[in-house]
């Protein structure tokens, strides 16, 4: 995930994921609402507010992962940094290409900030090896230094994101009509944690004005633990 990695030129061509988005956007629409919110447990939750004042959601539990690039990752590896996270799955038609373009946004726009990492959690594990991420990862022109891509075992994963990130994840009803395109439901969420492991707020992903407040609240968690 270089910690302050130069921005892109408004003339660099875009990642082929980024350029398809707007492309998997209208895919959105059509994933039914009680998928896409059935999934979800904290929908009632506040955002992190723009002003000075952040919630404390909770500490996440002790975790292991695995890096695209094969490298452990636990919550010992979120120390000194703001952290913005997001479940997602390489396969995916639904959500997530629009999803992880949104990271890829954040990405440019905290080009500059070294103490906030981004961080992509597949619910897929068993076809998101640390190769596929590696692949994933490049068709989105990700900075490794600065956004890293975790897979690990579904047990873990699905008790992480529901026991610790308090978000809904599961496998999709085999009688669906979508299954075949999404068979995997998830949160639609991201989630800033600060170096402790402490939630601090839930941000709707598919949301532009949601990723603006995303981007304040992330500086001003930076702006406390910065020296």
């Amino acid at each position: 995930m270089n910690e302050s990695p130069a921005p892109r030129g408004i003339g660099s061509p875009l990642p082929r994921l980024v350029m398809t988005a707007l492309i998997a956007a209208l895919a959105i629409t059509l994933v039914p609402l009680a998928q896409r919110q059935g999934a979800e447990q904290v929908a009632s939750q506040p955002a992190a507010p723009m002003g000075e004042k952040l919630e404390d959601f909770g500490l996440l539990p002790e975790f292991q992962l695995t890096t695209q690039e094969a490298q452990q990752f636990t919550r010992d590896s979120l120390k000194g940094k703001t952290w913005i996270f997001d479940f997602v799955f390489t396969r995916c038609s639904g959500p997530c290409p629009v999803m992880s373009a949104r990271m890829r946004g954040l990405q440019d726009k905290l080009a500059g900030d070294a103490g906030i990492r981004l961080a992509s959690i597949s619910v897929d594990p068993k076809n998101d090896t640390p190769e596929a991420l590696t692949r994933y990862a490049a068709d989105l022109d990700a900075d490794a230094a600065k956004w890293v891509f975790l897979t690990g075992t579904k047990e873990g994963i699905f008790s992480l994101s529901r026991d610790g990130f308090k978000l809904g994840v599961q496998e999709n009803d085999p009688s669906n009509i979508d299954t075949a395109s999404m068979p995997l439901l998830h949160s639609t969420r991201f989630v800033l944690v600060d170096g402790s492991g402490t939630i601090r707020g839930y941000f709707d992903g598919t949301d532009e004005e949601a990723m603006a407040r995303l981007v304040i609240a992330a500086r001003n968690l930076e702006a406390r633990v910065t020296p």
